[in-house]
């Protein structure tokens, strides 16, 4: 099931408040999964949607694809249709799990805010309204629930039960603390420049101050069953040595960044 974000975990058990949202959103979550995982035509679409042309470039290098391309440069495209299709199969697992609540990885997070985004912007159109209608009184149903058993405000009330069943409305809003789906945008950081700079922006010292590092960035492949590529990733020991000098390096030009402004002395 999925571990909502910015709420409240001291009480998960049978008929708490925190598992009778997490059951909706990882429902709603799996049905947004389906629609692709059912339908090689949907996911073709959703894949394209998602990545340019070049992010997976290299891919193949390090993680080789199962249907080998003829022409030159495809198979990093096919290593990521691949590698993005596993990780959906594993969110889709993750969000069946009824013992254990999970945050999606980086990357898997990426893929949560695409197909929330494709839900957005269908929301717009007669069909997306006419689908939405299908929820209405699942929502207004949750609504009155989350007020009248679990007592929230109004104003959570309306919130929460549009995110359990519309992942149209699960999307982050300008404030962070107010987000029950995202914990924040870093996703949009990371992969700015493709896979493989995010893979290597997890794993260095970026990575690692905002609570990434090494292992998290092995286990975003180690989670689908592939062998750490470590080609890509390297060791955990020189990674670890290539950190403690980046970090080095960046002490020492602050030093001599403020060490210039204060004229060589401490700012009293």
């Amino acid at each position: 099931m999925y571990r909502l974000a910015n709420f409240n975990e001291e009480n998960t058990e049978e008929g708490s408040v925190y598992r009778y949202i997490s059951v909706a959103v990882s429902k709603t979550i799996i049905d947004c999964l389906d629609e692709y995982l059912d339908d090689t035509e949907k996911y073709d679409a959703f894949f394209q949607y998602t990545f340019s042309d070049s992010f997976f470039e290299g891919l193949s290098r390090y993680v080789l694809p199962k249907a080998l391309c003829l022409d030159e440069g495809d198979d990093d495209a096919q290593a990521g249709y691949e590698f993005t299709f596993s990780k959906m199969r594993r969110m889709r697992e993750k969000m069946l799990d009824q013992n254990e609540f999970y945050t999606f990885d980086v990357f898997e997070e990426m893929l949560l805010y695409s197909m929330c985004d494709i839900e957005a912007a269908r929301a717009r159109t007669a069909a997306g309204r006419k689908k939405r209608e299908l929820f209405k009184d699942k929502v207004e149903a949750a609504r009155a629930e989350l007020r009248e058993k679990f007592k929230l405000n109004a104003r959570d009330a309306n919130d929460f039960s549009r995110k359990m069943y519309y992942a149209s409305a699960m999307l982050l809003k300008n404030s962070e603390d107010d987000n029950l789906i995202f914990w924040d945008d870093d996703y949009a950081f990371f992969w700015k420049d493709g896979f493989i700079k995010g893979i290597g922006y997890l794993k260095s010292m970026v990575g690692q101050n905002a609570g990434y590092g090494y292992k998290y960035t092995c286990d975003i492949f180690s989670d689908i069953g592939i062998k750490t590529p470590l080609m890509l990733l390297g060791t955990a020991e020189a990674n670890r040595i290539a950190n403690e000098e980046e970090g080095k390096r960046i002490k020492d030009y602050m030093d001599d960044f403020y060490g210039n402004i204060t004229g060589g002395k401490e700012k009293n």
